[in-house]
């Protein structure tokens, strides 16, 4: 049983560029935008949308409600973060055998920095699988050096997954 007729992606970057979203979804739905400003390439959007032999929901998902609200959403709902516990035991299920002492302080400390976000804890996690304690302990350097040049945290563990790829 197919849940959805059609599904559309549009990937938001923190800098989002409205056009560019709005070119991803009218090329999912088929369509092309001739309209410039932004207003009239979202009416057109609506008009199709709405006048349609499908119904459409779209889901938006932020962790920031502004961003969200910008966007006149009808309804939120707001995902709590892991906790720290949870985002531990999270993290140790992913890497798998982390409990000699070194690893197990380290892997504390990561998760600390991580704010309890699963997608960025499960990404550096299966990183860190098999590799050696230097690797880890340079983890929270690299974390905080993204972080302070801009990047959100889940960006930044998937960056640092794809060097360590590189490396590989």
């Amino acid at each position: 049983m197919k849940l959805f007729d059609k599904v559309v992606l549009a990937t938001v970057f923190q800098n989002h560029d409205l056009r560019r979203i709005q070119t991803q979804i009218a090329e999912s739905l088929g369509m092309k935008i001739e309209e410039q400003r932004v207003p009239a390439r979202a009416i057109k959007l609506s008009a199709r949308l709405k006048d349609s032999e499908y119904t459409y929901k779209v889901l938006i998902t932020s962790k920031r409600l502004d961003v969200c609200n910008s966007m006149k959403t009808t309804k939120n709902i707001d995902i709590k973060v892991l906790s720290k516990n949870n985002s531990l035991e999270l993290f140790r299920q992913e890497v798998g055998d982390a409990d000699y002492d070194p690893l197990r302080e380290m892997s504390e400390k990561i998760v600390n920095e991580y704010g309890g976000l699963p997608l960025a804890i499960v990404t550096l996690a299966r990183t860190l699988i098999k590799e050696d304690k230097d690797v880890w302990t340079d983890v929270i350097p690299q974390l905080r050096k993204s972080m302070y040049e801009g990047m959100d945290i889940v960006n930044v563990s998937i960056k640092m997954s794809y060097n360590f790829l590189k490396r590989r």
